[in-house]
């Protein structure tokens, strides 16, 4: 489970929701903000367009019994969606019907990644969220994402760079791929 549940759960009387391992409580804001935030200013838009799905995800996607979940009508592995562009995955409520299984792409939203030459830019995409997260929330999720990136191939980080993503972000901190410790191949 990961730090911020950018697909907010709209039931909080459940466990804290969490995002790269640290509970919602212990950032600036809790899971009742973070539900409001997501649904009602946000409508989960981040659960549209190309979800990438790397090599671990699929394989993991697979094992938990999820079946038909990568479009095949796009040259990388992304989330089929449906008629809205809505990833098949959102629920009516807006919230994640798999959220314990996403994508590592998911998982690290409202972060994003550019592959610069040998390196990784860690962004910070502009949503309702992201624009209310305070400086040691941001430094805790790039130091959970780095951890995070660690699941994808290189292979998988070069495909997820070539999906366009729009809109406003910025530049966190670029690290060198070395750095990254990605994994070599998934089984």
């Amino acid at each position: 489970a990961l730090y911020w549940e950018t697909t907010c759960q709209a039931n909080t009387t459940q466990t804290p929701n969490t995002y790269m391992g640290a509970s919602c409580t212990q950032g600036s804001m809790d899971d009742e903000t973070v539900v409001r935030i997501c649904a009602e200013e946000c409508g989960a838009g981040c659960c549209s367009g190309d979800i990438y799905v790397g090599a671990d995800d699929a394989r993991r996607l697979r094992d938990r019994g999820h079946v038909e979940f990568v479009d095949t009508t796009t040259p990388q592995r992304t989330m089929r969606t449906d008629e809205n562009d809505d990833c098949r995955f959102l629920g009516e409520d807006n919230t994640c019907t798999i959220y314990d299984d996403r994508p590592i792409d998911c998982q690290l939203f409202p972060l994003g990644l550019n592959v610069v030459d040998d390196t990784v830019e860690i962004v910070l995409v502009g949503c309702p969220l992201s624009e209310k997260m305070n400086e040691a929330d941001i430094s805790r999720l790039v130091a959970e994402a780095k951890s995070v990136i660690g699941n994808y191939t290189r292979a998988d980080l070069h495909a997820y760079d070539e999906l366009s993503f729009s809109g406003e972000y910025t530049v966190l901190e670029t690290v060198p791929i070395a750095e990254l410790h990605l994994a070599e191949t998934v089984c």
